[in-house]
């Protein structure tokens, strides 16, 4: 009675019981959201969008701008081994998913033409991850949309692995061929891998304007933390521990960054002829756009744990096999839920906190 329930409530698109509407998901994210790339990236060359997301001092600029007489300016180039890993693991991924789609279009007489084509529209994903580390091998930047891209490939391979173990403990279902779950074990290594890749490359390599050997002493890390240092704030911890061991003084904290230095702010200022006020707003406009979106995102998870909740409630009133594995999924999203909530609330807070340095320090000069 209970399955019956909730087969009902998660009927069509939304019902996971079947394998043909995860094969869908799995197919449709990751395609969806390169398709809004294509699609926004012509809208961000039109001038008035671009102005929303322009960063008006790049760290490489602004670095360019310190110590003029001193030795010249140049930006090391960033390893290349991170963008032939990531290259050569997407295009395995790819060859793996053109296999399988091409094996079951030869053999799948009974198989509709779409399930043969969700695998090819996988592999066209993967082919655009093992194109574009190409293409950016110059760029030290973490890669954002492979990043996200891996991250919903992930959330995809989670989904059909959670449904293998909700199958077998609670409708008795025995597991897959060991075939299919070793492939699905490589995927999650892979993925883990090319994750743990992204999250290890730093947000920008010093240049040679900058000391390394003071980066953390002297001058701030958070220009050059690696992606997982920033997601995570430890790159502050340094500081942190210095101040439990003893009392802080001027010398001990880092100077600001390169970005928000008050004679580099008004320098680009003072080439501008837009108003204060204009120029201000145009100036923060991509840390205000990502306060007010993160501001927009963290509000809306608020709702997440009473809504969890009460689902997890409600599926212990009758503690039946099936309720108590959609109270298991119910508490495992609630904790994603918070964790995605704590990283909007600390990224927003961060830009926000970033823009007011900015327009403090321009004020000031």
């Amino acid at each position: 009675m209970a399955a019956s329930i909730y087969r009902t409530r998660w009927s069509g698109a939304w019902d996971f019981y079947d394998p043909c509407v995860r094969a869908l998901w799995a197919s449709l994210l990751p395609v969806a959201f390169i398709f809004t790339l294509a699609v926004a990236r012509p809208l961000l060359t039109n001038p008035t969008i671009a102005s929303f997301f322009h960063n008006i001092l790049p760290l490489d600029e602004a670095e360019s701008l310190l110590n003029e007489q001193s030795a010249p300016f140049t930006i090391p180039k960033p390893p290349a081994w991170k963008s032939r890993v990531l290259s050569w693991l997407a295009l395995m991924e790819c060859a793996a998913w053109i296999a399988f789609g091409s094996y079951r279009l030869r053999i799948g007489r009974n198989i509709g033409a779409w399930e043969v084509w969700i695998a090819f529209s996988i592999a066209s994903t993967w082919l655009y991850a093992a194109l574009r580390p190409l293409f950016r091998s110059r760029t030290a930047s973490p890669p954002y949309d492979l990043f996200v891209l891996y991250m919903i490939h992930l959330t995809t391979a989670t989904m059909e692995l959670g449904a293998v173990m909700y199958n077998r403990y609670t409708l008795d279902v025995p597991f897959p061929q060991r075939s299919v779950l070793t492939a699905m074990a490589v995927h999650f290594i892979v993925l883990m891998v090319l994750i743990g890749i992204v999250m290890h490359a730093p947000m920008a390599i010093p240049s040679s304007r900058i000391d390394k050997a003071k980066i953390g002493t002297e001058v701030s890390p958070e220009d050059y933390a690696t992606l997982w240092s920033w997601t995570t704030f430890s790159w502050v911890e340094p500081l942190i521990a210095r101040g439990v061991k003893t009392t802080l003084n001027e010398d001990d904290v880092w100077e600001l960054s390169p970005t928000l230095r008050s004679k580099l702010v008004f320098a680009k200022f003072s080439g501008s002829s837009a108003r204060l006020i204009r120029w201000i707003f145009f100036t923060n406009s991509l840390d205000l756009t990502l306060d007010f979106i993160l501001t927009l995102v963290s509000a809306t998870l608020n709702y997440a744990s009473p809504f969890f909740l009460k689902s997890i409630l409600d599926a212990i009133a009758d503690p039946t096999p099936e309720n108590r594995a959609y109270a298991y999924i119910y508490a495992t999203l609630s904790f994603v839920a918070n964790l995605l909530k704590a990283q909007a609330d600390a990224q927003h807070l961060w830009y926000g906190r970033h823009a007011c340095s900015r327009v403090r320090s321009g004020l000031m000069a």
